[in-house]
Parts: C-alpha cells; sequence; structure tokens
C-alpha cells in the first residue's frame, strides 16, 4: 500500500549541467555498503523509521526558511548536506532546492556493482506512491476535456461491480471509497509492502502486464467495501488503480500510452516509464523478487511509474507551472480550493509530499506551491529512507528557520 503523503523551477547552469549527464559522482565506501560483504551494523529500515519518529516535532514540521541566510551559507550548507548523506548510508540521487539561489545534488552508491556502474541524476528507480500524482494529473485533465466528470459513479465505467453506484471518480482520487486495498503495509513500523497474500498467488512475473492487470482489477470488484464511500480517507492502491482503467476507457488508449501523450512526452521526461529500462537501478540488499510488486501491470497506476530525479524535476515545474492542467484543476489537486485534501498528494501546512516503497525502491518527493523549497530523492538500497533523509536535512537547517 505504498505509502503515499508529493515538485519545481529551472536548475541553474551549474545545476544543469550535472543533470544531463550519467556519471554524476558517487562514493566508492558506498560499494562496500551494498556490496555481499555489507556490515551488519548498516541501519535496517525498521530503525531508520524509529529514528524519524523519534526525531524533534520540530524539525518534523512545515516551516519556512531564511533564504538570504541559505544563500549566503550555501558552501557551508552544501558540505553539511555531503556529509549527511554519506554518513546515512543513503544510496540513490538526491536533490534540494531551498529558494532561487540554493540548489543541492548529490548521487551515492551504484546502479549495477557488477560493472561498477554509479547511481545518477538521470538513472531511473521505481518511484512507488508518486505515481498518483501522475493518474490524479491526467484524470483531472480529461474532466477539463469534458470527457468525465469527477462525479460520475463507477457504475458508468464499471457496470458490473456491486458497489458501482456508492462510489464515484472523486471518492477515488480522495481515497475515500472505501475499497480494500491491493497491496498492504506488512507492519506499522517500516515502508515493507507486498501484494495481498490472496491475490498474490494468482498473479505472476511469466503473464503479460495485461493478465496481471485483469486478475487485480477483477480481485478488487470481488471485494466487500472495509468503509462507507465518502467518509473515511483510507489509504487504498485499489483505488489509484481504479482510476487507471478509467482514463484507459475514456481516453481510448492504454493508461501507459496516454499518460506518455500527455504528460510525459510534452514535458521531456523521455527517461520515465511504466516498463525497466537499460537506465533503472539494480535493487540492492535483500532484493525482494517474489513480492509481486513488480510484476508486469500490477503497480500499474498507483505505484508503478519509473523515474529519474532530473525528470521528476520536469514534472514539478510543468505542473506547477500549469502545462498539464489548468490553476483551477491545481488547485484541486493540490487541496488549494478549500474543498478538497489533495488529489494523489499529501498535504501539509506548507508543502505538498509523496512517499512510497516499491521492494527495495523507495522515493521521497516534497514541494511548494511556489517551488522555493523542493525535495526528491529515490533510492534502489533496502537501507536508505528518504523520508529519513529528508528529516535529517530538516534537522539540520533548523538553524535558517524563520
Amino acid at each position: 500500500m505504498k505509502k503515499s503523503l508529493c515538485l519545481l523551477i529551472g536548475l541553474t547552469v551549474a545545476a544543469s549541467a550535472m543533470l544531463s549527464g550519467c556519471g554524476t559522482d558517487g562514493s566508492d565506501a558506498q560499494a562496500t555498503t551494498i556490496a555481499a560483504t555489507e556490515k551488519t551494523e548498516a541501519a535496517s529500515p525498521n530503525k531508520d523509521f524509529m529514528s524519524w519518529l523519534s526525531s524533534s516535532d520540530e524539525a518534523r514540521q512545515d516551516y519556512e526558511y531564511d533564504f538570504v541566510a541559505v544563500k549566503q551559507k550555501s558552501e557551508e550548507i552544501t558540505d553539511n548536506l555531503n556529509r549527511i548523506t554519506t554518513e546515512s548510508g543513503f544510496s540513490g540521487s538526491v536533490y534540494m532546492k531551498l529558494g532561487n539561489d540554493f540548489e543541492y545534488i548529490n548521487s551515492k552508491g551504484y546502479a549495477d556493482i557488477s560493472d561498477r556502474v554509479k547511481n545518477s541524476i538521470t538513472g531511473c528507480f521505481y518511484t512507488g506512491g508518486f505515481t498518483r500524482q501522475l493518474t490524479a494529473a491526467a484524470v483531472l485533465k480529461l474532466a477539463e476535456e469534458g470527457k468525465l466528470d469527477l462525479d460520475d459513479k463507477l457504475e458508468k465505467y464499471f457496470p458490473v461491480y456491486d458497489h458501482g453506484d456508492e462510489i464515484t471518480v472523486r471518492d477515488l482520487l480522495s481515497m475515500k471509497s472505501g475499497i480494500k486495498d491491493y497491496a498492504k503495509t506488512e507492519n506499522s513500523y517500516n515502508d515493507d509492502i507486498s501484494i495481498n497474500e490472496e491475490l498474490r498467488s494468482k498473479i505472476s512475473s511469466d503473464n503479460t502486464a495485461g493478465e496481471n492487470r485483469q486478475i487485480v482489477y477483477e480481485w478488487i470488484v470481488s471485494q466487500e467495501l472495509v468503509s462507507k464511500p465518502g467518509t473515511l480517507s483510507l489509504e487504498s492502491d485499489s483505488d489509484y488503480f481504479l482510476l487507471g482503467e478509467i482514463i484507459a476507457d475514456v481516453s481510448k488508449m492504454s493508461y501507459e500510452d496516454y499518460i506518455s501523450e500527455a504528460i510525459l512526452k510534452p514535458l521531456g521526461m523521455k527517461s520515465s516509464g511504466f516498463a525497466p529500462n537499460d537506465s533503472l537501478a539494480t535493487a540492492y540488499e535483500g532484493e525482494l523478487d517474489d513480492s509481486g510488486m513488480r510484476f508486469p501491470g500490477v503497480g500499474y497506476s498507483s505505484f508503478g511509474l519509473i523515474s529519474s530525479v532530473s525528470d521528476i524535476t520536469k514534472w514539478i515545474d510543468g505542473l506547477l507551472g500549469e502545462k498539464i492542467i489548468s490553476k483551477k484543476s491545481l488547485d484541486l489537486m493540490l487541496g488549494r480550493d478549500g474543498k478538497t485534501n489533495g488529489y494523489g498528494v499529501y498535504v501539509g501546512s506548507r508543502y505538498v509530499s509523496s512517499v512510497g516503497s516499491v521492494d527495495n525502491y523507495s522515493s521521497k518527493v516534497a514541494f511548494t506551491a511556489d517551488k522555493s523549497e523542493i525535495f526528491i530523492a529515490l533510492t534502489n538500497y533496502a537501507h536508505s529512507s528518504p523520508a529519513l533523509l529528508h528529516s535529517q536535512y530538516r534537522n539540520y537547517l533548523l538553524k535558517y528557520k524563520i
């Protein structure tokens, strides 16, 4: 049930140069962290999460920074963020922007340790719940075009669904459908996610994406509701899976093709898609090949997107620049209309964000509506936590808060 709790502005000339290359510097020391001889004292995901929980409440609040002071101390801040990134054992790529004059970019560890290919800002990772941002925007775009209505009942798209007359498209967007989740969190102390056990026995890595997708769909619509539609906000990948089916229905294209044509290509997100590519980093440390999370068609419109830090910056810029959806739709998506809690994102007091896990890949993307603060971190290493790294950065940056 990938935890979804969601990005940008053009990069400076120096940052752009880093974004354009595939060889962003990594740490050789990280090789020993990822290698089979990894030291046993490396922090576990559970420890990471507990460390985050124990961080100060102040550090986890949404607050603004003194951007003038940040600019003046940019070299010192960069050195300290480098130190934190290294000491945390983070493996992946990270980007942070504060104000108009400070950008931080770093990549650590290996995309493929056997060939000594280092992670880079253009390298690809599974992004998990970040996928929902694109799905939500696609639905809103189709609504703007009059191809669907947010108050449409699901019976319009799924005539055989027993609860189709009770649930609306809007309920799916806000995750208030009451539909049982087809992916679930194994425990409340980390981001270990797995496919529902009953469903897992039916899907297969040997199936086509279409075959697995049909199996997931049939499972979802066969389940009893866990709450009354329109009442409780309950994390459910099933909601965003069904939105993918609706997008395909009304666009007369596959979900993947529609996202490519309506979002990825217009924004120049050339590394992003739903099938593994040559730039996809290998997952390390306890890779879960049989979890079902990465089987073709399973993640789909809820957690199936593969992307890079550089592409996600383009997404943030395009989304907030109203290049994909109108201001009215954007206000709905980001919860700025006073009527919603946001669609496809977690809305905080200062920024909106998404976090997610797919096996040993995990991500966090957070940004303010004015693009004055952006954080993106993607990892391919089980013992790295983007959410924890963000918390550590913010702990250090407390001295610059207003």
